[in-house]
């Protein structure tokens, strides 16, 4: 029997909008986030981006565009690696020069100012291997290096399932400063319903591979967390 993660999906996404996308266990969450990403293909329809169809640029092409923060603290950094390494590394992209080129004072500097917006001392850490570090603090480093220059769509997919109360606190209101002050594409996949309601300027819920429902304007503003429980329920 095949079955289709996601089904006639027709979204469209602004520059500045915050998307928090909920839904059971395989509505198709996930696999929308990897289909804007490029690590899945569309069998059918088109995606664009900036109005060019880009459907069948690779996960590569797409990175220097689209910034990823993973649902596990160890898929966006490498461990053995040190912090400012990680930081060159993100910045490089798709370059193929070489990690040390470029790692001067001027760098240094331009990464120590954005790790400080953290608050948590790493800024003093630079040479340390991102393995010492808790999952929060390489989460948070990994949201900075992903949106340290050209991105325009911000990807989460569940960034903090594996994070203590206060450093999901922290990552979130980090990631909802970045999203406003560049004004990115956001989408947010989350089990939190609570997020739905604190975060966010819209809110999508799938089903089946569909989207159920949307949340926005006024609607997102008043939306109480009964009306999300209430649907989990029908």
């Amino acid at each position: 029997m095949e079955i289709k993660a996601v089904v006639n999906i027709n979204l469209q996404i602004n520059s500045g909008d915050f998307i928090v996308v909920v839904g059971a266990n395989g509505s198709g969450k996930s696999t929308l986030l990897n289909l804007i990403a490029g690590t899945f293909h569309p069998d059918q329809g088109n995606l664009f981006f900036d109005k060019k169809i880009v459907n069948q640029q690779q996960e590569y092409q797409r990175a220097k565009s689209i910034a990823r923060l993973f649902q596990n603290p160890l898929s966006g950094t490498a461990p053995e690696l040190s912090i400012i390494e990680n930081f060159r590394l993100a910045a490089l992209r798709t370059s193929a020069k070489k990690i040390s080129i470029g790692i001067n004072q001027e760098f240094r500097k331009r990464v120590s100012d954005r790790i400080q917006l953290l608050g948590m001392g790493l800024e003093n850490k630079l040479d340390h291997p991102m393995e010492q570090l808790s999952g929060g603090q390489r989460q948070a480093l990994t949201l900075l290096m992903s949106t340290m220059d050209e991105c325009k769509i911000l990807l989460m997919d569940e960034p903090t399932s594996a994070l203590d109360p206060r450093s999901s606190e922290i990552l979130m209101n980090l990631a909802k400063n970045i999203i406003q002050g560049k004004k990115l594409m956001a989408l947010l996949v989350t089990h939190r319903l609570k997020d739905c309601i604190q975060f966010g300027n819209r809110v999508l819920v799938m089903d089946s591979g569909k989207i159920k429902m949307e949340f926005s304007g006024a609607e997102k503003e008043n939306l109480k967390l009964e009306t999300l429980q209430k649907l989990f329920l029908e």
